[in-house]
């Protein structure tokens, strides 16, 4: 799965959802909310060229 290009916020919220679920419409707010909350975000940090766990190093350092 690719991340869609282009775009910020709302309209890249719509392409994602697109990707995920062609037959709902997607709505901002809280009728998004089980779409973000189904993000692998394991996954995401993996692939991701930032260093996420560098980061929560540095901003939680007791977990």
């Amino acid at each position: 799965m690719t991340v869609p290009s282009g775009g910020k916020g709302k309209s890249k919220m719509k392409a994602l959802h697109r990707m995920v679920s062609v037959r709902n419409a997607y709505h901002e707010g809280s009728k998004a909310r089980p779409l973000i909350r189904s993000l692998d975000m394991g996954l995401i940090a993996s692939r991701s060229p930032i260093p996420f766990g560098a980061i929560d190093a540095t901003i939680w350092p007791d977990r």
